[in-house]
């Protein structure tokens, strides 16, 4: 016990001598010519998927899709605010994607398709999202070679035409490829029927959308994820009636969830 009230008579002189110092609860000046956080205009936030998950498996030649969302910084009240200009274009000229391999090299030759256009400028805040999106078609995807990469967005308003200035990219994704389609599994080939499909709504593609599903439920015709998305390409074309009758048919087909070991017990027991 005399032991534990030294420390704490310490503990407590310390204090004091800092206060007295100024160290504690006041605020230290940057040196000059130094930007503080405050002033510094914070960077928007990326978030990345490939192939409708964070990580993609694909074989070689198979088309990826890349999706990218900007949003308001992290951690930051609904009243933030951030906005990006085109220099002379539009916002989504600011975005690119880029791949590198396992030496962490970036890959050349990948040809990258806007599926997006954007407006010459967006302002993101708690109602505005920016989306964009991107295909790797198969003659340029067939350039990469099995194995793993990894792939980020990269936003380079150094450029722009106003609002916020510098530079963020996203937090990478792994892209792993495999030398034919035989070797994915059927989860992975799944996904990789399903960017097929979604490049191709991107692209007004409505009928070849269709097609890729409808050959796709041919063999699993109670798939309730592309049910849904076959559900969706028949809304594009205008036949409401089949998609209705086909969100049906996925929701009849999505699998039970199990039941929570934390479910609240029933109130008269």
């Amino acid at each position: 016990m005399i032991g534990r009230s030294l420390h704490l008579t310490a503990l407590v002189t310390a204090l004091v001598v800092l206060l007295a110092a100024g160290c504690v609860g006041t605020t230290i000046q940057p040196a000059a010519g130094r930007q503080t956080a405050q002033d510094e205009q914070p960077a928007p936030n990326i978030t990345l998927s490939l192939n409708c998950l964070n990580e993609a498996v694909v074989f070689s030649g198979a088309p990826i899709l890349v999706e990218a969302t900007l949003s308001r910084p992290d951690g930051r009240d609904s009243a933030t605010e951030v906005s990006l200009a085109g220099p002379g274009g539009t916002w989504g000229e600011l975005v690119s994607v880029e791949i590198r391999n396992a030496q962490n090299e970036a890959v050349p030759g990948i040809s990258f398709q806007s599926l997006v256009t954007t407006e010459q400028s967006i302002t993101l805040n708690g109602e505005v999202l920016g989306a964009l999106a991107w295909c790797i078609v198969s003659e340029s995807g067939a350039t990469l070679p099995p194995g793993e990469y990894s792939v980020v967005v990269l936003l380079d308003a150094t450029a722009s035409g106003g609002g916020w200035n510098g530079k963020t990219k996203s937090a990478p994704s792994t892209l792993t490829v495999k030398s034919n389609a035989s070797q994915l599994s059927a989860d992975e080939a799944r996904l990789v029927t399903l960017a097929d499909v979604r490049i191709n709504l991107y692209l007004n593609n409505n009928e070849d959308a269709l097609a890729l599903a409808d050959a796709y439920l041919a063999k699993l015709p109670k798939d309730g994820l592309m049910l849904e998305e076959r559900a969706d390409v028949l809304a594009r074309l205008e036949r409401f009636a089949d998609a209705l009758a086909a969100y049906d048919a996925a929701l009849a087909n999505v699998a039970p969830q199990e039941e929570s070991l934390l479910r609240e017990p029933p109130h008269l027991l």
